[in-house]
């Protein structure tokens, strides 16, 4: 609908995550009794303005389950664990990138069960040169009490070929055209009670744009992923 990115001015990731827009049962304006009688006062419809309300009340959920979350932590527990299972309505082929559905669809149950936080919950290099190495920094946060491990991966995103994941790319050798190189550390650790940092670097070569999912596999089910995004100068 509306909210597909990226921003205009810095080219970051957007929108954040997407949630259920499409023949949404909801209430109409009316006046008076005689306008608004029965079922007259509802009615289907479809947009950001029927998603929207969704994502404030699942955050409003999260901070009844949890008091003592920030803003920032319900946000990355939002999006970091959201699903990705947005389809192209007219294909039906997973092969919608991070700038129309963000990190997916949001998953309140899984949300609600998060253990570490992302800060920020994406990854925007806005405007990178061919040749030059940029490199974007994330911060994971753990308040358990153990020390969390993840195996790191990428997705890179493109229509024809959605769904490659590759594992952490150290050399990926000479570039064709649209093509990206996307540099991760195979795993990180987050210590108990602590924080630590993730390092995404991108190197393209000549093409539009870089773009994709980095995932985070953790013990059991603390998985989590965020999007990256950046487009290609020369």
């Amino acid at each position: 609908f509306s909210s597909q990115g990226p921003t205009r001015v810095d080219l970051a990731v957007k929108p954040d995550l997407t949630s259920v827009g499409v023949n949404v049962l909801s209430s109409i304006s009316c006046v008076g009794a005689e306008e608004c009688a029965g079922d007259e006062a509802w009615a289907f419809f479809g947009g950001t303005s029927m998603s929207t309300p969704h994502i404030a009340g699942s955050a409003a959920v999260l901070l009844n389950l949890h008091s003592d979350w920030s803003p920032a932590q319900v946000k990355s527990a939002l999006v970091n664990r959201a699903d990705l299972v947005i389809k192209d309505a007219k294909t039906g082929l997973h092969n919608i990138g991070p700038t129309a559905q963000g990190a997916g669809r949001e998953n309140l149950s899984v949300a609600a069960d998060a253990t570490t936080w992302l800060d920020p919950v994406s990854a925007s290099f806005g405007k990178v040169t061919v040749g030059h190495p940029t490199s974007e920094t994330i911060t994971l946060f753990n308040p358990t009490g153990s020390n969390q491990t993840f195996r790191v991966s990428v997705t890179k995103f493109n229509p024809s070929t959605f769904g490659n994941t590759v594992s952490s790319i150290y050399d990926a050798g000479t570039l064709s055209a649209g093509d990206s190189r996307i540099t991760v550390p195979a795993s990180v650790t987050v210590p108990a009670n602590g924080s630590t940092t993730l390092t995404v670097t991108v190197n393209a070569a000549h093409g539009d744009t870089a773009q994709g999912w980095i995932t985070l596999d953790g013990h059991g089910s603390n998985d989590l992923h965020f999007a990256y995004y950046a487009h290609v100068s020369p």
